[in-house]
């Protein structure tokens, strides 16, 4: 009686088990980025929604005064967050830019740690001020991943990631 397996019948089942990680293994990855990507920016939308709303209410900010105030700064921003002397959260991401666009709006930008490989962020703050509109930035990141998932795009999160406006909403 013969026991054990022959070479040729491991290598078989080695074969087999290469040509099954080769196709699985690519599609998973994708989805771990998709889900790093969502992750991050739901994250941060949601700190810097909180940290603006602070910074307005406690500088009586309105939807008439908001940029000439000149209140919303990178530092006076950072101030409002758990950022360090040179703007880095723990995790690594920076608070990189707070910049006005004309006399509407205020856009803040934050940068992702390179070995995350997820395409910066940036939120934008109109004066109708109600909150960045997490739920509408958050729908188009997801859309954009899965235009670039349908496509064949690259998930190494160097695309364009959309911009959250804060139209008033949930």
């Amino acid at each position: 009686m013969k026991k054990g397996f022959t070479l040729a019948e491991l290598l078989l089942g080695l074969a087999i088990i290469g040509v099954i990680a080769a196709v699985t293994l690519p599609g998973l990855r994708t989805r771990l980025f998709e889900r790093r990507t969502i992750s991050w920016h739901a994250k941060y939308c949601n700190v810097l929604d909180a940290a603006i709303e602070q910074l307005w209410v406690d500088n009586g900010l309105t939807s008439t005064n908001y940029i000439s105030s000149g209140v919303i700064t990178i530092d006076n921003l950072a101030g409002y967050l758990m950022v360090d002397s040179g703007k880095y959260f723990k995790d690594g991401a920076k608070l990189n830019a707070v910049t006005t666009t004309g006399t509407d709006s205020v856009t803040v930008t934050v940068k992702f740690p390179d070995d995350t490989h997820v395409a910066d962020a940036t939120y934008t703050i109109s004066p109708d001020y109600e909150g960045i509109n997490c739920k509408t930035y958050m729908d188009t990141i997801i859309s954009n991943l899965e235009s670039s998932s349908s496509t064949g795009g690259g998930s190494n999160g160097t695309g364009s990631n959309g911009t959250g406006s804060n139209g008033g909403g949930t």
